[in-house]
C-alpha cells in the first residue's frame, strides 16, 4: 500500500512539474509567434509590390512571344501567392512564406533567362520590367522576419517546447530565403529615350531603345 502511494505521489509530482514547465513555456512561444506575425505583416505588402513587378516582367516577356516554359511556373506561383495572401483577413506567414519561397525561386530563374537572351534584352519594355523587379530586392526587408522565425524556432526546440509546441498550437514556421542567384544577375541599364522632330510635320517623336 505504501509503495503504491509513493508511486502515485511521484507520478503526481512529475505531472505537476511537466504542467508547470508547459505553462511557463507557452507565454514565451506566444510572444515569439506574435513577433513573427508582426514582422510578416510588414513584409507581406512589400512582397505584394515586388510580385506585381514580377508579373509585369512575365507579361513583357510573353509579349515578345518568347518560348519560355518557366513562364507558366512563374504565373502559377504568382497565382498561388495571390490566392493565399488575399483570401485571409490577416497575414498567415506559416503558409504564405512557403509560397513566397517558390515565387522567389521561379523569379530568379526568369530573370537569369531574360538576361541571357539577346533578343529579350533588346526590348525596352522587357528591360524596364526587369530593372523594376531586380531593384526591389527584399533581402534586407526579410532579415527581421527571418530573425524572428529563428528566435521562435529556438523557443520551440528548448525543453519542454520541443515536446509540446505543436500540441499547444505552435507549429513550425518557415523563413523566406532570397536565392543567391540574384547576386549574379546584373541590373540592366535604363533604356535610352530620344526625342526627334520630323521636318515635314514638326511633330516630336519619342523613341525608347534598350541599352
Amino acid at each position: 500500500m505504501r509503495r503504491r502511494s509513493f508511486v502515485f505521489i511521484v507520478i503526481l509530482g512529475l505531472a505537476a512539474v511537466v504542467m508547470a514547465s508547459v505553462l511557463s513555456t507557452q507565454p514565451s512561444l506566444s510572444d515569439a509567434r506574435d513577433a513573427i506575425d508582426s514582422q510578416w505583416g510588414q513584409v507581406q505588402p512589400q512582397l505584394d509590390q515586388r510580385y506585381d513587378r514580377l508579373a509585369s516582367l512575365s507579361r513583357a516577356v510573353r509579349a515578345q512571344r518568347a518560348d519560355l516554359a518557366l513562364l507558366d511556373d512563374v504565373d502559377d506561383a504568382l497565382g498561388d501567392w495571390e490566392a493565399r495572401s488575399s483570401r485571409r483577413p490577416t497575414p498567415d506567414p506559416r503558409q504564405e512564406a512557403e509560397v513566397a519561397n517558390r515565387v522567389e525561386s521561379d523569379g530568379a530563374r526568369l530573370a537569369r533567362s531574360v538576361t541571357a537572351s539577346p533578343g529579350l534584352t533588346a526590348s525596352a519594355d522587357v528591360v524596364l520590367a526587369l530593372r523594376d523587379f531586380l531593384t526591389s530586392d527584399p533581402k534586407i526587408l526579410l532579415e527581421p522576419y527571418n530573425e524572428s522565425v529563428e528566435r521562435y524556432d529556438r523557443a520551440r526546440s528548448r525543453f519542454p517546447g520541443a515536446f509540446f509546441a505543436s500540441l499547444l498550437g505552435f507549429p513550425a514556421v518557415g523563413t523566406v530565403e532570397v536565392p543567391g542567384a540574384y547576386a549574379d544577375i546584373p541590373v540592366p541599364a535604363e533604356p535610352t529615350t530620344t526625342t526627334t522632330t520630323t521636318l515635314a510635320e514638326g511633330v516630336p517623336t519619342t523613341t525608347t531603345t534598350a541599352p
